[in-house]
């Protein structure tokens, strides 16, 4: 478990499947990240999700204070398999409220710290500002562009904060 400031991210449970289902289903949510689905294949993609943390880190991320579910964040193997990513997905009631900055953040650190991952990558779709912003602002830094899944996609990665010895 990783705590916020106000939010507490958890391995998911089977009392979560409706609600990352519905992440599926959003089309607002799903804007940049190929579509929403229908309601079948949001349960099955929701599934799938939630039984592949032999290779993810996985963990859904509550508002204390009123006790619901915002979103996601999900740490695995890139397209690439040499690196790990962080990509996730927020409910709209999450949004402009710095809640994903702060889940993002710290699994970002929780990363580099506990997990000893030296670089951790994220992949964006060039139009889509709010996520390009939320990486920037988590201290990610644009590594590359490419094209995929037909549309200009922009690499972030963000390594460990060096120590200093004093």
């Amino acid at each position: 478990m990783l705590e916020t400031a106000r939010c507490v991210l958890r391995a998911p449970d089977e009392a979560d499947l409706a609600f990352v289902a519905a992440l599926y289903q959003d089309a607002d949510v799903r804007a940049y990240l190929g579509g929403a689905l229908e309601p079948h294949a949001a349960i099955v993609a929701a599934q799938r999700l939630m039984m592949s943390r032999a290779d993810n880190h996985l963990w859904v991320a509550r508002i204390v204070s009123e006790q619901l579910l915002c979103g996601v964040v999900i740490l695995g193997p890139h397209v690439d398999r040499r690196k790990m990513e962080i990509s996730y997905m927020f409910a709209q009631q999450a949004w402009g409220r710095g809640l994903a900055h702060e889940c993002v953040a710290t699994v970002l650190s929780h990363a580099h710290g506990a997990l000893g991952i030296p670089a951790v990558l994220a992949e964006t779709q060039r139009n889509n500002g709010p996520s390009r912003r939320l990486l920037e602002r988590c201290g990610m830094h644009h590594i590359a562009s490419l094209q995929r899944f037909g549309a200009t996609q922009l690499l972030y990665q963000s390594s460990p904060i060096p120590r200093t010895t004093g």
